[in-house]
């Protein structure tokens, strides 16, 4: 697989929605893929006040595609085994220094450490490749004590913190 693919594909899911299965499985040689990509977006709207260990639940679906993201939870359950993108985004502007982290089954893979200690704003992303199986579980939650993350301010675009992934390649 070409590293070309892979935006390729994407293009695909965008834009032409079933057109996105034939070049899948010719793309990536893998005829027996699922039959729907998985891919979810998620984004913060409102101000969260968090406590320690406390997981993130992004309040805005803008897509789920195979129903992986769990709403009520703010978890991602991997719906197929595969190597999955996953990527996390945070800002914060209320002069603390919280810590986030990316979680997979219970164990933390890295961090998002925003530093609030000037009087800037702090921003921070983390992309990971991850092989996941069926039923694995990813999310984002607070490592470090309470701290705020804004979330859209009521702005129409102001979208600050989000949670994204989706299955570069099915693996049988």
């Amino acid at each position: 697989m070409s590293i070309l693919h892979v935006p390729l594909v994407l293009i695909c899911l965008l834009n032409y929605g079933e057109a996105f299965l034939e070049l899948n499985t010719a793309a990536l040689g893998n005829p027996t893929a699922p039959s729907l990509p998985v891919a979810f977006s998620t984004a913060l709207q409102k101000t969260l006040t968090i406590d320690a260990q406390q997981t993130l639940v992004f309040d805005k679906v803008l897509t789920n595609v195979g129903n992986g993201y769990d709403l009520q939870s703010g978890k991602f359950t991997a719906p197929v085994k595969g190597l999955y993108l996953i990527t996390a985004t945070a800002l914060n502007f209320y002069h603390v220094s919280p810590t986030l982290e990316i979680v997979q089954n219970n164990i933390s893979l890295v961090d998002l450490f925003l530093d609030g200690s000037g009087h800037q704003n702090s921003a921070m992303t983390q992309t990971l490749i991850l092989m996941l199986n069926k039923g694995d579980l990813v999310w984002v939650r607070s490592k470090t004590d309470a701290a705020k993350l804004s979330g859209s301010a009521g702005q129409p675009t102001g979208v600050y913190n989000t949670f994204s992934g989706y299955c570069i390649q099915y693996i049988e």
